[in-house]
């Protein structure tokens, strides 16, 4: 502090030109009025330079009572953004808005996770749903989209809204129904060219959640039309979509997911579990009060749409929905072993950032 070379302290010398380098003295009086004053001027540097570090640690490791393992698409992506919107949705967290970043680079097929290959550890009922909660708890669960062979989704785009929309389907029969459909038309319409390499691969639902609440562009393969929005919707299986429509006339919508629940009822791990089908939410719960007696009857099966939840989660209302703790999601067993067959046939990578329109 008692000296200083103008050479190096002054970056303004230097940008004139300056180049001398004599030192000259300075009285530590004029910086420092007293050695006590000095010390606690480090004292207030070092404090404000380890609530910095503490601020930026806090804004991205998860929250108190979250699992500390992130999705695997987060890890891999390179476009963390500070703030984003996701079809008029504001995350109430940089964290949120970071969970739901996809990385230009991500395909979907490499964070696919069977249920044999990972364990559920015991979870604790404490706090609300959260985001984390969510995207772990759909790794597990697959879905299943139209791709070519290099893994560009086919979507339709609508020229006068500049836009494409894809599909995630619940259910292998609903995507296969889709592409005989599909090919079809395009035989009738003399493009069978465009659809004649079209195969059906599988996606986690974490992917899928996320490519359906936030827009994305991507590449198509048209010249005149480089580059387009998109966005993915998600369709349950026909007899899953029908049972709900039964009880809650807004999943007339079918790019409504229906999750099916009982109150009160919690899997072997502490988690709700949220089924996609309501038979296999009757079945597991008889199994486990009563085997199948005659004198135990089920209670009311309860539906939540699986985008609604994220929406009331980002918007900071989780404690609306109508369960708090951790929740599990239980697919079909049919929809596993697909998902199970196709990986043993080698997986098509699913491209973010690619579609055949």
């Amino acid at each position: 502090f008692s000296s200083y070379k103008t050479g190096s302290f002054g970056i303004f010398q230097s940008a004139v030109g300056t180049t001398t380098s004599t030192t000259k003295s300075i009285p530590s009086s004029y910086i420092f009025p007293s050695f006590t004053a000095m010390i606690k001027f480090i004292v207030v540097i070092s404090s404000v330079f380890l609530a910095c570090l503490a601020e930026k640690a806090l804004a991205l490791a998860p929250g108190v009572g979250e699992p500390h393992s992130r999705p695997a698409a987060e890890t891999t992506s390179t476009e963390f953004r500070s703030s984003c919107v996701f079809a008029g949705i504001t995350p109430t967290s940089r964290r949120d808005a970071l969970l739901l970043g996809l990385s230009t680079t991500t395909t979907a097929a490499a964070t696919f996770i069977l249920p044999s290959e990972s364990r559920a550890a015991p979870v604790e009922e404490v706090g609300v749903v959260t985001l984390v909660n969510l995207l772990e708890g759909l790794r597990s669960v697959p879905t299943f989209c139209i791709v070519d062979p290099a893994g560009a989704a086919y979507m339709l785009y609508k020229p006068g809204e500049g836009s494409a929309r894809g599909f995630a389907f619940a259910s292998f029969p609903g995507a296969l129904a889709v592409l005989g459909d599909a090919l079809r038309t395009a035989e009738e319409g003399g493009y069978l060219d465009v659809w004649k390499d079209a195969k059906i691969t599988t996606v986690p639902a974490d992917i899928a959640v996320r490519l359906a609440l936030q827009p994305r562009e991507r590449f198509t393969q048209k010249s005149e039309i480089p580059k387009a929005n998109s966005i993915l919707a998600m369709i349950p299986g026909a007899d899953e979509r029908d049972a709900a429509f039964k009880m809650d006339k807004k999943f007339k919508d079918q790019s409504k997911v229906p999750l099916f629940y009982f109150e009160n009822f919690k899997a072997d791990n502490g988690a709700i579990p949220l089924y996609l089908n309501p038979l296999d939410l009757v079945n597991d719960w008889t199994a486990k009060n009563g085997g199948g007696s005659a004198s135990v009857i089920p209670p009311r099966v309860r539906v939540i749409d699986l985008l609604s939840m994220f929406q009331f989660v980002l918007r900071g209302r989780a404690d609306e929905l109508p369960f708090r703790g951790k929740v599990t999601f239980v697919t079909t067993s049919e929809a596993m072993e697909m998902a199970k067959t196709l990986k043993e046939q080698g997986l098509t990578p699913y491209k973010t950032d690619r579609m055949i329109i």
